[in-house]
Formats: C-alpha cells, sequence, structure tokens
C-alpha cells in the first residue's frame, strides 16, 4: 500500500510538473507572438512606384521683359514636401540565406549576402527566380567578397554597402551610424529599404536554429501603422514578411567589429535610396 501511495504521488507531481512546464512555454509564445500580430500587412510597393511617386523638380518660370520697365517677377512658392505615409511595405522580394536548405558553414554565414542580393532586385526591379539563381549570386558575392577584403564571413555595415555599391553597381548607399527609432522609420516611410546587422539572439526568433546568431544581418522593408517593422529575414526560411515588434529590432541594431561573430555595440543601418 505504501509503494503505491508513493508512485500516485510521483505521477501526480510529474503531471502538475508537466502543467507548468506547458504554461509557461504558452505564455513565453503568446507574448512572443503578441508582438508581431498585425491585422493586415500595408500594400507591398514596387521600386517603379517609389520611383514614380518621388516626381520631378519644378522649374521656375523666368518673368516676362517688358518696355519700358518689366513689372516683378512673380512671387515664386516652393512647393510644400509631401506627408510622408503612416504604413509602408516595399516589395522587396525574398531568399533564405540557405537556399536549399543546407546549412552549412558558409550558409550560416551567409545572410549579408542574402541581404544585399534582395535589395539589389528591388532596386533592379528583377524578381528571385528561385535556388539556383540564389545560390549563383551567393557564391559569386562570396568569391567578390575574398577579392576585395580578403576573407567573406561576417562583413560589417561599411563592408557590406560596398557590396551594394561595388558588385551590385547602386548607387545612392550610405551607412548611418548611431541613428533614432524615429530616422529608421523615416528612412523606410520615404521608400528606402534599409538593412541592418544585429546581435541575433537578441531578436528572440523562435524560427532560428537555437540560440541563434551571434551576428546576423537582414533587411527591413517597411514599417506599420502602429510601429512594427515588417522584414525580409534570411536566417529562416519563415522570414518573409516577418514582423518584429519596434523595441524588440532596434535594441538588436549591433554593427560587426570585423571579426567573425564580433559585435562593435554600434547602431548602423545601411540606407539604399
Amino acid at each position: 500500500m505504501k509503494k503505491k501511495v508513493i508512485a500516485l504521488l510521483v505521477i501526480v507531481l510529474v503531471f502538475l510538473g508537466l502543467g507548468s512546464f506547458t504554461y509557461a512555454f504558452r505564455f513565453k509564445f503568446y507574448e512572443w507572438q503578441k508582438d508581431r500580430i498585425v491585422a493586415e500587412l500595408p500594400t507591398p510597393i514596387s521600386a517603379k512606384d517609389i520611383k514614380g511617386a518621388q516626381g520631378k523638380p519644378v522649374t521656375p518660370t523666368p518673368p516676362a521683359i517688358g518696355w519700358p520697365t518689366a513689372p516683378p517677377p512673380p512671387e515664386i512658392t516652393p512647393p510644400t514636401p509631401a506627408a510622408l505615409p503612416t504604413e509602408i511595405n516595399l516589395a522587396v522580394p525574398f531568399t533564405p540565406q540557405a537556399p536549399y536548405g543546407v546549412w552549412d558553414e558558409f550558409h550560416n554565414d551567409a545572410c549579408e549576402e542574402a541581404s544585399v542580393l534582395m535589395v539589389a532586385r528591388f532596386w533592379q526591379n528583377k524578381p528571385i527566380l528561385g535556388p539556383d539563381d540564389v545560390e549563383k549570386e551567393l557564391q559569386e558575392i562570396r568569391s567578390f567578397e575574398e577579392k576585395t577584403f580578403g576573407f567573406s564571413q561576417d562583413t560589417n555595415a561599411a563592408e557590406t554597402a560596398k557590396i551594394l555599391t561595388d558588385y551590385h553597381h547602386l548607387s545612392g548607399v550610405s551607412v548611418v551610424y548611431d541613428f533614432t527609432l524615429d530616422d529608421l522609420k523615416r528612412e523606410l516611410l520615404s521608400g528606402h529599404p534599409v538593412i541592418i546587422p544585429a546581435a541575433g539572439r537578441e531578436l528572440h526568433n523562435p524560427f532560428y536554429k537555437q540560440p541563434g546568431p551571434v551576428y546576423h544581418m537582414l533587411v527591413i522593408k517597411g514599417v506599420t501603422a502602429d510601429g512594427k517593422f515588417i522584414t525580409n529575414d534570411p536566417g529562416t526560411k519563415r522570414g518573409a514578411n516577418f514582423v518584429y515588434g519596434q523595441d524588440t529590432l532596434y535594441n538588436a541594431i549591433n554593427d560587426g567589429d570585423g571579426t567573425p561573430h564580433g559585435l562593435s555595440g554600434r547602431k548602423a543601418m545601411i540606407v539604399v535610396r
């Protein structure tokens, strides 16, 4: 009888422990998911839409010449800058950094190459055609890095920007340091995709191979009306239109220090205008 009572108590304690674990897991998942919930993402906007909305500069009409005196030229009021939208979702095409799902040494560190590929294809108005297309580009970017930098692992923001300008031949690429959350949103709402380096584990993405990358890079392609960031995160095959809470993403931004998996502690963003 005593053994049966002990066995029953053990069973009860096991069930209580499992129940507590399940509750804690569900609560943690709910808290993470709550940070990502968006009623509906904004309609994607292409690069052609962005360029068309920018318009052309207004050229003032020269005043008429009169005789014997000319009337004073009309006062020219400069056009009022268009107000920024409250939300945006740029149609940046997506690829994971391991297009065939093989997470070997190179593809575990190919987030920079995949990020620049996505942004380049957006401004070039070219789609991503599948794993063969992506793998070919990743390997060619890798060769460019080896030739240019002497390495290809964990390029920092300045080095990654050089890939966009010298390999992809994009103009209007700049690296901005020590920026605010409002600065980041302003760039996005102006129609500029942004690439950010990050302390990957601080992003708390449950789809990463845990515990997640120490150093990571991803594309921010939009912002919702309630301030959440829409990203293309190449660190997971589920990374298309992946939504991060604004504080989670902004606090994780951290540039590389030039060493493998090294973090500088400084915020940096690569803006492609």
